[in-house]
């Protein structure tokens, strides 16, 4: 799980720079690039979620 969070967090940054960079007033690809962001968001705060359950588990 930590590897995949460090994974998608490297792939948010990314995307983070691709959103700096982009045209402004191409606003279908800025929110195709908040929609691809957003499932980033979204899988990340599952698996810290996970993350949180195992080590509770385990704990």
């Amino acid at each position: 799980i930590e590897r995949r969070l460090a994974k998608l967090a490297a792939e948010q940054e990314k995307l983070s720079e691709q959103m700096s960079t982009h045209d402004a007033s191409d606003y279908a690809g800025l929110a195709a690039l908040g929609e691809q962001q957003q499932a980033l968001q979204d899988e990340i705060d599952e698996l810290e979620m996970r993350w949180l359950e195992l080590s509770e588990l385990l704990g």
